[in-house]
């Protein structure tokens, strides 16, 4: 079972590989996102907030849970985020 700690671990377990694909150049600038699947209904990916800094300066809080469909999959997930245009691909 999924628990807010988990999530927590696993926020800053993807911020630190985004990090990582930008320090290895195989994304540019903005570009670029990782994800985790959570669930058979759920997912933790880098969205865009109000502060994009972009890929290289991804922190824990711009990844957030968002269901396949792109809403958001826990309250206030996605207030003032913006799922990746790409989230079908995941």
């Amino acid at each position: 079972m999924i628990t807010a700690t988990n999530l927590d671990t696993q926020r800053r377990l993807i911020a630190g590989a985004c990090r990582l694909l930008a320090a290895r150049a195989l994304a540019d600038g903005y570009l670029g996102h990782i994800s985790l699947r959570v669930d058979e209904h759920r997912l933790l990916v880098r969205c865009r907030g109000p502060e994009e800094r972009g890929l290289a300066w991804t922190t824990p809080a711009d990844i957030r849970l968002v269901s396949f469909d792109g809403e958001a999959a826990a309250n206030g997930e996605l207030e003032g985020w913006t799922p990746p245009n790409e989230l079908p691909l995941h």
